[in-house]
């Protein structure tokens, strides 16, 4: 096992452990299935994430699964196999294309179709995930890593319709989303493990801790 594989294992433990502490402070249950985005419940359904800074992964899915979520063909499909990457593109550096190596064409479809369809996004990225069996409603963030009593507690219809008004912009390895210029979300390639395995070139989504104090609720 390398380092980063070790320091993987050590933050889902962490994770696992706050969620449980976070779920006993609250009198929730923890949920623990892999099929559903809740990691605790009672009241509310919650994701709750235990950051180590100022973003955390907030989803990480397979090209596969992200074209068939939004049923992506056509230069929207070329853009997720070119810039998130495979052996097809073993002569680029990562195997995969950044940004301006993209026809403009391509990367243009593509950065419309994200600003296009910015409530499935939302969905796909904070509430439902993808053919999971339960949705949240509530996004728990710590704000001091380990710290229960510095957790954040974010009511997602607030963050949607807040949302609904942000952009969505590129750079050379990332896409980046932000609401009043306040960087929310950033969108790569997965890349840590083995190439083509463990989702390597997958679509990993970091959420930053840029939350609007009116997004905020009282548990």
């Amino acid at each position: 096992m390398n380092i980063r594989e070790n320091a993987g294992r050590t933050a889902k433990y962490e994770g696992h452990l706050f969620e449980k502490i976070l779920a006993e402070k609250l009198g929730y249950n923890v949920d623990g299935r892999s099929t559903t985005k809740v990691d605790i419940f009672g009241k509310h359904k919650m994701s709750v994430k235990n950051p180590s800074g100022k973003n955390t992964q907030i989803s990480l899915s397979t090209q596969k699964k992200f074209i068939k979520a939004f049923g992506l063909e056509g230069n929207c499909l070329s853009f997720v196999n070119e810039f998130f990457g495979g052996e097809n593109y073993i002569e680029f550096d990562r195997h995969r294309k950044k940004w301006f190596e993209i026809d403009e064409d391509v990367r243009n479809d593509f950065l419309t179709f994200l600003n296009s369809r910015l409530s499935e996004l939302f969905e796909f990225i904070f509430t439902h995930g993808f053919e999971m069996e339960d949705h949240v409603n509530v996004f728990a963030w710590a704000t001091t890593k380990n710290d229960v009593d510095s957790v954040v507690f974010l009511d997602l219809e607030k963050v949607r319709k807040d949302f609904s008004r942000g952009i969505w912009t590129a750079n050379d390895t990332t896409l980046e989303f932000r609401i009043d210029g306040m960087k929310l979300l950033h969108i790569q390639m997965k890349g840590s493990g083995k190439k083509y395995t463990n989702g390597y070139h997958g679509i990993m989504i970091h959420v930053h801790g840029n939350f609007k104090k009116s997004w905020e609720i009282v548990i």
